[in-house]
């Protein structure tokens, strides 16, 4: 089967994650991806385990999903909103089997995305004035609460699902060999 996996520069993705892809895509499945996520801004000591994120990393789709949603995966119209414009294609999309994993449920895989100071289309996490939450903020003022949010030592996190990472608090800086040891 062929098909195609969304990744970012600022995405990890535990090996595991990649088996369960492949016994999802032998099943049938169309679309697969997670409804939670984990969030890390460096040099921050915890990881934020946000349970109602549905992320854009790891999403993977077959050549018959994407031939579905006619070679065009995104809004030309939503720029900086990648992620929300393929949720919202997809929904419009009928028929397609879909499989949504999650980190929590399988403990023995992470999705993680590391948000970093600067670039383009850059989410911040802000501490929520509502507990249990976390804000999302970008550089045009808008403002994502996710709910349900938990927070998890970092270095425990790295050690549990990349253990190769051991200067965590380091990611995203200039020095490519900074990221790892």
């Amino acid at each position: 089967v062929d098909a195609v996996m969304i990744v970012g520069s600022d995405d990890f993705i535990s090996w595991r994650y990649f088996d369960l892809v492949l016994e999802q895509l032998r099943r049938g499945a169309e679309v697969i991806s997670t409804r939670d996520a984990y969030i890390y801004q460096p040099p921050s000591e915890y990881v934020a385990y946000c349970e109602s994120l549905i992320p854009g990393v790891g999403r993977t789709l077959t050549m018959g999903a994407v031939r579905a949603l006619k070679d065009k995966l995104w809004d030309s119209d939503a720029p900086g909103y990648l992620d929300s414009s393929l949720m919202r294609r997809l929904r419009q999309t009928p028929g397609l089997r879909m499989h949504n994993a999650r980190n929590m449920d399988n403990r023995d895989f992470a999705i993680l995305d590391v948000k970093l100071s600067d670039g383009p289309n850059i989410w911040r996490l802000v501490k929520s004035t509502y507990p249990g939450k976390m804000d999302f903020v970008n550089d045009a003022g808008h403002c994502l609460h996710i709910r349900r949010t938990t927070y998890i030592p970092a270095r425990q996190f790295f050690s549990d699902y990349f253990p190769h990472i051991t200067n965590y608090q380091a990611l995203g800086q200039s020095d490519p060999y900074a990221r790892t040891t």
